[in-house]
């Protein structure tokens, strides 16, 4: 079973006693793998502490990666921590020498200067912040996100999609559902709002 959290596209968080709540309610002999892509990036306090739970949860698997707040996506390189039984099993799944010997080097390198690189999800939080307050002044629907991304629900997503890339401005759509709009730089960011703000149909909403 695989959890996402915070969830993509959504942004979106569950608890820690959420999380307990529901490893409780899971057969033992059901693995649950925990993907915290974004984990950097929440700041809520309660925000599941998941490696404190391996311990009582054989079954639980917790995946992190450096694609993300370590700037490292063209590697794919991660890891899984979870109990030996557990990751034995899941190893099993994985595709031999799917990590370069360049990405083991980068993520090596990347732990050295770890504090340098993870202040600057502070600065992606504030963008974050300020990206959302914006679009919902403008009267769009905007989840609560903890990752380097909002979402914004639209039924008319193909049309908000088309609008914007004809303006030259590049998101992750979903036809029917929303659209998902990473939090870049300052300036990028700023492009994206001034451009979203002359949409046509802001308010028609799901």
């Amino acid at each position: 079973m695989l959890l996402c959290n915070p969830n993509n596209p959504t942004g979106e968080t569950f608890t820690h006693a959420e999380l307990v709540t529901f490893l409780d309610a899971i057969p033992s002999n059901v693995l649950v793998t925990l993907d915290e892509a974004y984990y950097h990036y929440n700041r809520t306090e309660d925000f599941p502490r998941s490696l404190e739970l391996l311990s009582s949860y054989p079954n639980l698997v917790v995946l992190r990666t450096f694609s993300k707040a370590y700037g490292l996506a063209g590697f794919r390189v991660g890891y899984f921590v979870g109990s030996e039984e557990a990751c034995s099993n899941l190893s099993k799944t994985v595709i031999p020498f799917s990590t370069s010997l360049a990405a083991q080097a980068a993520a090596r390198a990347a732990l050295t200067i770890r504090d340098q690189l993870l202040a600057r999800t502070d600065a992606i939080v504030a963008e974050r912040e300020r990206v959302t307050k914006e679009l919902r002044a403008m009267g769009f629907q905007v989840d609560n996100s903890q990752a380097n991304f909002v979402w914004l629900p639209r039924s008319d997503a193909q049309q908000l999609i088309d609008y914007l890339i004809q303006r030259k401005v590049i998101i992750r759509g979903f036809p029917g559902e929303g659209i998902r709009v990473t939090i870049a730089t300052p300036e990028e960011n700023t492009q994206f709002l001034n451009v979203i703000a002359d949409y046509p149909a802001i308010r028609p909403e799901i």
